[in-house]
């Protein structure tokens, strides 16, 4: 006869003791057990598909605790029995919520071992329970004879029919209902007189086969549901469930939280005078833990201790100490943990890097402060010094961020001005001196792009972002940008394909990315070599990856655009590759790189979906890929009868508030030369007192950025003079919380300075279409 496989068990508990001792019992009783420290990494084995019988599980836990995990397993149809262990809750505080919840079983910590078993078998040999809970509800309506009624006891409830107002309220405060259902010929204020006598009570609407009103009314009084007129019992019964273990995770997280807090006080004092316990159970996992009697001979050592054994290759005590801090004195130890309090260094190890901490106590006998022995702890702080150059690193970019929010608006409208004002010379200079007034448009566009790079890595596009541009395209036009700059040996290959190859990212970006990766192509190279550009189209995971790919990342499937840049220079050296990507880090010169350009290249590609790959040879060169998302061509907005728009006289007024004076009379000249009545505003104050002289302007040009009173004000007046105003919002420098006022207040078309006078004539000329 076959013997019958072990039943498997997950395990979660955060305490290391607990949960090594909880294991122990169930492996030696025959079970095959899975530990996971806390609900997430349960989660993780869970998701993994791995086969469990049962899920033990504490519920005071970091990260995700106990109810959180029980609220996966049951979200998700998991059919894996629960038994809740924990020294928080005695069985009455939780009875109600295992209930609900559908629990197999609970114990207080700490159990005996063979109640713990005990609790198991039952739980293993007990069959399931085929009949149904028997919920009970109350019904408010005015017929007892009706197919809601009839439906309600099919799903199994022990229904309780009322027909008034005053009885529902008296039988509520009576009795403990489970639910209760309301027909629409009662209204949605006595609705809510009954979610008044009970709040918690989950409240379901009833409509009859005449009602025609909007029962959003009820939803909006306290009704939880509004039921389908042709919901069946199962339905019904499968939402008042899932409500009932909605509100028992609820009310366990906030029971866990209010215990939590009340516990707090006896953890602090559990830590002052149990200092020996502390350190040996609580910080067991992290720390290597070495107890010595008052002669400094040891008598214990954890599991983490042994690790630093074998990384010392030495089993003897004065052996690791003495490869920790070279020659071991003890008396000398014993002196400074006398004086100090303390004794503590650090060691770096030569042939791994790692940082290890050494700290030696004392501890003693309370009553009779007497001394018992020393407290050896050795720690790994390397992950620690990491996360603290990591820190460092995010303040210095949280400074730039800074200082580039600072600068862009002001740099912004200054080029903006100096652009303007060249754009309105280019139809009055002669043809002969026409490039000069082209070099400083070129010039401003360039200086624009240098404060966009600054604020890119710290302000980076948000996901999802809806543009979308064709990247033959691009890489044709930065070609065109970047040539006077690529040196005379350098040839450069273009392979492009044939075929159109849209992603998601905006022209700017996209232009941005491609200069960025051939800038650097062409430096390693110096002043001979071949940069190469290629474009394809490819699907994942039918394309091998063979390369570097920065942040681990694991590619999503699909179908992506590639970008491939590859130059002949000097290739990139192994301990450099992995760093390349990271900000302020440059192998070049400091005067001609910043260290922003890869990183900020690195960060676009992943906003939009994508990727970046690397291959490099020292001597040989590099090949950098950009895989992004394909995705469909951009809808024409304007269509075929753009020029018509654009030719349109349209005499409407349009206000123009700006405080820069140069931007605002550029804007002004432009579009009178149009067509268009402009009236200048120099600032917010003047806007909002010309609006409430009577003025409403046919469309509104605002900056974003005034002084004094903000162009935000500026548009919530506008707004409530006119609701469907149209408004173009132009700006040097937009932060996340100007995002979330423009899309609260609906206004879609927004310009960057520096721009283009067209970019007015035509965003006017779609709003005033719309």
């Amino acid at each position: 006869m076959k013997a019958r496989a072990a039943r498997h068990i997950l395990l979660v508990n955060d305490e290391p003791v607990q949960r090594y001792r909880l294991a122990s019992v169930l492996k030696k009783a025959g079970y095959e057990v899975a530990v996971a420290e806390d609900g997430l990494k349960a989660i993780e084995l869970v998701s993994e598909k791995q086969s469990f019988d049962l899920l033990i599980t504490d519920l005071y836990m970091p990260r995700v605790d106990g109810w959180g995990l029980c609220r996966f397993i049951f979200e998700n149809n998991f059919s894996l029995p629960v038994l809740i262990i924990s020294s928080y809750f005695t069985p009455e505080e939780i009875e109600d919520i295992v209930k609900a919840l559908g629990v197999e079983g609970y114990l207080k910590y700490p159990c005996s071992s063979k109640k713990l078993l005990s609790e198991i078998k039952r739980i293993f040999e007990r069959e399931r329970q085929k009949t149904k809970e028997a919920y009970h509800v109350f019904m408010l309506g005015t017929n007892s004879d009706n197919n809601w009624l009839r439906t309600l006891r099919q799903a199994g409830f022990q229904v309780t029919f009322l027909s008034s107002l005053k009885e529902t309220l008296r039988v509520v405060r009576e009795n403990n209902f489970s639910a209760g259902f309301i027909s629409t010929s009662f209204s949605p204020e006595e609705a809510f007189i009954i979610k008044q006598e009970s709040p918690h009570l989950s409240l379901f609407l009833l409509p009859e086969e005449n009602y025609k009103g909007d029962p959003f009314a009820y939803v909006i009084k306290g009704a939880r549901y509004v039921l389908p007129k042709e919901s069946g019992p199962e339905y019904i019964r499968y939402l008042v469930e899932k409500e009932l273990k909605e509100k028992a995770l609820l009310y366990g997280q906030e029971l866990l939280h209010q215990k939590t807090k009340e516990l707090e006080a006896v953890s602090q004092e559990l830590v002052r005078i149990q200092n020996i316990l502390q350190l040996i159970v609580e910080q067991a996992s992290d720390i290597g833990i070495i107890i010595t009697n008052e002669k400094m001979e040891p008598i214990f050592s954890n599991p983490k201790a042994e690790e630093f054994f074998e990384l010392a290759k030495s089993k003897d005590f004065y052996g690791l100490m003495s490869f920790l801090i070279g020659r071991f004195n003890p008396e000398l130890v014993k002196k400074i943990v006398e004086q100090e309090g303390v004794f503590h260094c650090e060691v770096k190890l030569s042939e791994t890097s790692q940082i290890l901490s050494l700290k030696v106590r004392s501890f003693h006998q309370k009553e009779k402060d007497t001394l018992l022995g020393y407290v050896f702890s050795i720690e790994d702080l390397t992950k620690e010094r990491q996360f603290q150059e990591r820190l460092v690193q995010m303040q210095k970019m949280e400074a730039i961020a800074t200082m580039a929010a600072g600068i862009a608006h002001d740099f912004n409208n200054i080029l903006a001005a100096i652009r303007l004002k060249a754009e309105l010379l280019t139809e009055r200079v002669f043809s002969s001196d026409a490039k000069y007034v082209n070099d400083i448009l070129s010039l401003c566009d360039r200086a624009a792009g240098i404060v966009k790079q600054m604020i890119s890595f710290s302000h980076p596009e948000r996901k999802g972002s809806s543009n979308v541009s064709e990247l033959n395209n691009q890489v044709r036009e930065a070609l065109t940008f970047l040539q006077e700059t690529i040196p005379d040996g350098i040839g450069v290959k273009l392979n492009l394909l044939e075929s159109e190859l849209y992603v998601p990212l905006d022209p700017s970006q996209l232009t941005q990315i491609i200069m960025n990766l051939c800038l650097n192509a062409v430096q390693a190279m110096g002043e001979k070599g071949i940069l190469a550009l290629r474009t394809y189209r490819t699907s994942l995971p039918d394309e091998k990856l063979d390369g570097y790919i920065p942040g681990g990342i694991v590619p999503k499937r699909g179908s992506f655009a590639v970008l491939e840049v590859s130059d002949t220079g000097t290739g990139i050296a192994p301990e450099d590759l992995r760093r390349i990507f990271d900000p302020y880090f440059s192998t070049k010169n400091p005067e001609s790189g910043t260290g922003l350009g890869l990183a900020v290249t690195r960060r676009i590609i992943e906003n939009a979906g994508g990727f970046i790959l690397v291959k490099t040879a020292m001597g040989k060169g590099s090949t950098f890929r950009v895989y992004l998302p394909q995705v469909s061509p951009p809808r024409k907005t304007l269509g075929q009868d753009l020029k018509k728009k654009l030719l349109k006289k349209s005499f409407s007024t349009v206000m123009v508030v700006e405080d820069e004076k140069g931007i605002a009379e550029a804007i002004a000249n432009f579009l009178k030369e149009k067509g268009y009545n402009v009236i200048c505003c120099f600032s917010g104050e003047e806007a909002i007192s010309k609006l409430e002289e009577g003025i409403t302007p046919g469309v509104l040009v605002v900056d974003l950025n005034l002084p004094g009173v903000p162009g935000r004000r500026v548009i919530e007046a506008a707004k409530q003079k006119k609701k469907d105003l149209p408004i173009l919002v132009t700006t040097g420098f937009l932060s996340p919380y100007d995002l979330e006022f423009l899309k609260r207040m609906a206004i879609t078309h927004i310009i960057q300075k520096p721009f283009r006078l067209e970019e007015i004539q035509k965003n006017i000329a779609v709003m005033m279409d719309n």
